[in-house]
């Protein structure tokens, strides 16, 4: 890296979130350095949880968690097709000993938009699943999982196509601050 180039936004992390915003940033046509203290992205947290593509279901309708999450959820699907990402929109289902539990996140579900989200019979619950012990469940076919790590290494890719840089092996210790006399 050469100390003398200058970028528009450096980005600390090459996790899903940091490429994701360094894309967004780098297509907006600015110049992005990612900077990261692991040999490889994804090395923390987008490359060791469970890939759970989540639905949105237990936020509260119209709150910026749900209005994120569904949008997020949407928006890497979108990603995922135009990459030939390997995904599974299996759904998951929700279980409660309280019926009553279920039908509000079957109501909440309807508030959300989300389709096809339905009560389960106890045969139709131990159809899907038979080591369930439950009598009914809410089944969510919005959830699914993916890989989070190969999603990252697309990320990087394509950040890198269009012209962004990423560091490995380089951990930020401060910050210094510059305020620019024309600009701040």
């Amino acid at each position: 890296m050469d100390e003398n180039i200058s970028y528009d936004v450096g980005v600390i992390g090459s996790g899903i979130i940091g490429l994701s915003v360094a894309l967004s940033l780098q297509n907006n046509n600015k110049k992005v350095l990612v900077i990261e203290k692991e040999d490889g992205v994804a090395r923390h947290q987008s490359g060791r949880n469970s890939g759970v593509i989540h639905s949105g279901i237990y936020y509260k309708p119209g709150s910026l968690k749900s209005d994120l999450c569904i949008r997020g959820r949407d928006l890497l699907l979108k990603y995922a097709e135009d990459k030939n990402i390997n995904y599974k929109m299996s759904g998951k289902i929700i279980v409660d000993d309280d019926i009553g539990k279920l039908e509000e996140l079957e109501e909440r579900a309807r508030e959300l938009g989300l389709e096809g989200v339905r009560i389960l019979s106890e045969s139709e619950v131990k159809e899907k699943e038979p080591n369930l012990l439950y009598k009914a469940g809410l089944f969510v076919p919005q959830a699914g999982v993916i890989d989070y790590s190969v999603v990252s290494e697309f990320l990087k890719e394509e950040f890198i196509s269009k012209g962004g840089e990423i560091v490995f092996n380089e951990k930020v210790t401060s910050l210094l601050e510059k305020i620019d006399k024309y600009n701040g």
